[in-house]
């Protein structure tokens, strides 16, 4: 497993001094309350890509928007060319929530709603 440290993938501090701006998406769904969000994911993404040296990337499609921004980014560099996108089928808990780190921030009362 590759599992870079943030020195690694930033060696000049974060985010550096280029990053991928998806214009597409600026002002919409999570940018609107995140912004500069989608650049994060675009600008790590393309630089786990150029270590990697991946042929397929998988990503999840309850992420719709990141699966879009990634979608795109390929597209606009010619990624596409040697980078295959596969979307996954959302994965789903026992009790129907989708499958996410960020699940462990919900309280049980958040997780019924």
């Amino acid at each position: 497993v590759f599992a870079p440290t943030p020195a690694e993938v930033y060696p000049r501090g974060s985010p550096g001094g280029t990053v991928v701006v998806p214009r597409f998406v600026q002002g919409k769904s999570e940018d609107a309350c995140r912004p500069h969000f989608f650049t994060g994911v675009a600008t790590v993404c393309l630089k786990l890509f150029n270590i990697c040296q991946p042929d397929v990337v998988v990503f999840g499609q309850k992420d719709a928007m990141q699966c879009s921004v990634i979608s795109r980014m390929l597209e606009d560099l010619m990624l596409d060319l040697r980078i295959s996108l596969v979307v996954a089928p959302t994965s789903r808990e026992a009790d129907g929530l989708a499958r996410s780190s960020r699940n462990s921030y919900l309280t049980p009362g958040m997780r019924q709603s």
